[in-house]
């Protein structure tokens, strides 16, 4: 069977054809692929308070992208909006009551990583700070950058318990960060990212301490009631210059305060032992020994710290030589002081009898009470003393020093 032939003069026009198909077939497609900006690696926006409404620093952090290698910046732009984080995404919804104008505070010190930036307070706006820098540095990849915007502080949302977001981008420089849109991230983008934040209702917590003072004075203990009421004398309360002087230390006061300025034994007398116009002499602001002679007539007290009293208390009373052991207790018996020269004691009747009185002891602040401070008073009279019942009331005060 003969088949059926194709004529010449159409096989040189399907030659052309097929090559041309052919060749199409085999002829690549090539695709350009558009580089874009790297992505924020680790970041976060730290408020140093987030109450609403109020100023706070707002510390910006992040990691480079640690693949997109070492690059320069010289801008970057941090837009605070309601509606999203994505920068140059679209429309950015200023937050109610943020204004990031305060915040032209950012200096070298707080910079990390990328140094020398400063605040355009010319093209910043209350929702948008940019940050410039004419030489921009050389930034290596996987570095932590960190900066703090400060001044006086960026102020909050006035809204609490509501969400926002940070949109960041960095740029190779200054002119390209300024040219940043909402809407149009722009040119020359080094890395970008988005962050939220959030306002809060802040819980506050209010404890009172209340100012604190402890006094008591006793002869017995500090949960006795009344007046304390001593016989200085020998087992009847007789004073005999004969005798020598007698001296009781049984009178004690605790004192214990959480005031600032600590607090102060302050005692007031309107005089020295007295019985009508006869007094038995005070011995005066100087600390002095018991005197021998039986021609001088003495009274006197010297303070017996407990522990915690202040060192710097008044020397009238708290002389070095007012120990325990050298102040016998001798009222109430049938001997009066054995060694008269042991101790100083002092009394100054001016001090005690003026409006703010003389200061026995001082407590500082804290470390607990000061207990169990003894007063010793001493008495003795003259040869020349008249005959009588003397007295004197003797009142201490704690004031504390809030």
């Amino acid at each position: 069977m003969t088949g059926t032939k194709i004529p010449k003069l159409i096989q040189a026009l399907l030659i052309p054809i097929f090559i041309c198909l052919v060749s199409s077939m085999i002829t690549p497609v090539f695709i350009s692929r558009v580089t874009d900006a790297q992505y924020l690696g680790t970041r976060s926006i730290t408020l140093s308070t987030t109450k609403a409404g109020v100023q706070s620093n707002y510390n910006v952090s992040w990691v480079t992208d640690a693949s997109g290698g070492n690059v320069t910046v010289g801008g970057v732009v941090i837009e605070f909006c309601d509606n999203d984080p994505i920068p140059g995404g679209g429309a950015c919804t200023a937050p109610t009551g943020l204004n990031t104008m305060f915040a032209s505070g950012l200096t070298d010190t707080s910079q990390v990583g990328m140094t020398g930036f400063s605040v355009d307070t010319s093209n910043s706006t209350v929702n948008k700070v940019i940050l410039t820098n004419g030489t921009p540095p050389t930034v290596n990849a996987g570095t932590t950058v960190s900066f703090t915007l400060g001044g006086t502080g960026i102020v909050n949302p006035t809204t609490a318990n509501h969400t926002f977001y940070a949109r960041i981008a960095t740029y190779d420089t200054s002119a390209h960060a300024v040219a940043y849109t909402s809407s149009n991230i722009g040119t020359g983008v080094r890395d970008k990212g988005g962050i939220a934040l959030s306002t809060e209702q802040q819980i506050v917590i209010t404890s009172k301490v209340q100012e604190r003072l402890t006094f008591c004075v006793y002869s017995g203990a500090c949960s006795d009631n009344g007046t304390v009421n001593l016989l200085l004398g020998n087992t009847n309360g007789i004073l005999d210059s004969t005798s020598g002087a007698y001296v009781d230390k049984t009178t004690k006061f605790d004192i214990g305060t959480n005031a600032n300025g600590g607090a102060a034994v302050t005692m007031k007398a309107p005089n020295t032992l007295k019985s009508g116009t006869n007094s038995i002499t005070a011995i005066g602001s100087t600390a002095s020994f018991i005197s021998a002679s039986a021609s001088t007539a003495q009274f006197g007290m010297c303070v017996i710290a407990g522990g915690g009293l202040s060192a710097s208390t008044n020397p009238t009373y708290f002389d070095a030589t007012c120990t325990g052991a050298n102040v016998p207790q001798s009222s109430g018996t049938g001997a009066p002081t054995a060694n008269p020269g042991s101790a100083k004691y002092g009394f100054n009747d001016v001090a005690a009898a003026s409006a703010t009185g003389d200061t026995v002891g001082t407590k500082p602040n804290g470390a607990g009470n000061s207990t169990g401070n003894l007063i010793a008073f001493m008495a003795k009279p003259a040869d020349s003393t008249p005959a009588g019942i003397y007295q004197t009331t003797i009142t201490l005060i704690a004031t504390g020093a809030y």
